[in-house]
């Protein structure tokens, strides 16, 4: 996927507004797949994301823990991630922001698309 926009540089601090917004502890609450929103399963119910103000972050999933970092564009419509662990970054499209509650549209490699519902902890 090619991105016109500018994409905020995964070194240094993140400004006020990113931190605001982002650089938060993400639970995820419920996810919607095919139009059913889904609960998070037993090995799934603490999955989470950290999005560090040093663009760094830790994610949490299928209670296996996985260190990376992340980026995001000026209006703050994505949010993109790199697991140390791959060499496939995955960009999750913001679809609501609250500061508090977010939703994000994530689609896989098999084009499969969830939306997550996430909660800042």
């Amino acid at each position: 996927m090619i991105f016109s926009t500018f994409c905020y540089a995964q070194s240094g601090t993140a400004d006020a507004k990113i931190q605001n917004a982002l650089c938060k502890d993400w639970k995820i609450v419920a996810y919607e797949m095919f139009g059913t929103v889904n609960q998070p399963e037993d090995n799934e119910a603490n999955d989470h994301i950290l999005l560090n103000s040093d663009f760094t972050c830790t994610i949490v999933e299928h209670g296996v823990t996985t260190n990376g970092k992340w980026s995001t564009n000026a209006s703050l419509s994505y949010f993109a991630v790199l697991p140390s662990n791959s060499k496939t970054r995955r960009v999750y499209n913001i679809i609501q922001n609250n500061g508090n509650e977010m939703k994000v549209n994530y689609q896989d490699s098999v084009l499969v698309k969830r939306i997550y519902h996430l909660k800042a902890k």
